[in-house]
């Protein structure tokens, strides 16, 4: 497995996010699901886009040793969307995020890639640690985005509280997942 590859199976990749990746970053930030759920982040150029990545993934990557993933097809490389964990200053554990391009939606995409991401966070080492402390991953979704909320239920998420931030104009339903066996003595993820 290559440096920059978090996750892989026959048909996909999760991997670091790239400045080489600003075309895709542009598209998939002023599309109709990202703008309605997750937000403007007014990325309106390829200079914007860059600057996004530098800002969020790669310095996410550089303090927590862990961000957002590039979903892409292994054996054509086409950027499908993102995936990984995002370290909020108002949660004490990482908390999940997703967001597929248009063009693949009701592929199944997005399970794909938080199943991915989920099945193999022991081999993200920083996030082992933090996450063998708290025994919990957050995910959260507006309450109007229907299609997240039932992919966070069919991951194995159950519905925790609701959030409200200052920044934002809808209440968020905030979930979590255990990830220990109860009846297990194995405390590893």
């Amino acid at each position: 497995m290559q440096t920059s590859v978090i996750a892989e199976n026959q048909s996909f990749v999760l991997r670091k996010v790239t400045v080489d990746d600003a075309p895709f970053i542009l598209e998939l930030t002023n599309e109709k699901g990202w703008l309605n759920y997750i937000g403007n982040r007014h990325i309106n150029n390829i200079q914007d886009a860059e600057n996004y990545i530098v800002e969020g993934p790669l310095q996410s990557y550089e303090q927590y040793g862990f961000g957002l993933y590039l979903l892409q097809r292994k054996q054509t490389q086409q950027a499908l969307g993102l995936c990984g964990l995002l370290k909020r200053p108002y949660l004490d554990a990482p908390d999940i995020g997703f967001a597929i391009s248009q063009a693949y939606y009701r592929q199944g995409l997005a399970y794909t890639a938080s199943s991915l991401l989920l099945d193999n966070l022991s081999a993200i080492t920083p996030i082992s640690q933090l996450l063998a402390r708290s025994k919990v991953i957050y995910a959260s979704a507006r309450q109007s985005n229907t299609a997240s909320v039932s992919l966070l239920l069919k991951l194995g998420f159950r519905e925790h509280s609701h959030l409200v931030l200052e920044s934002d104009f809808e209440d968020l339903l905030l979930f979590e997942k255990a990830l220990w066996s109860k009846n297990s003595s194995d405390e590893s993820i």
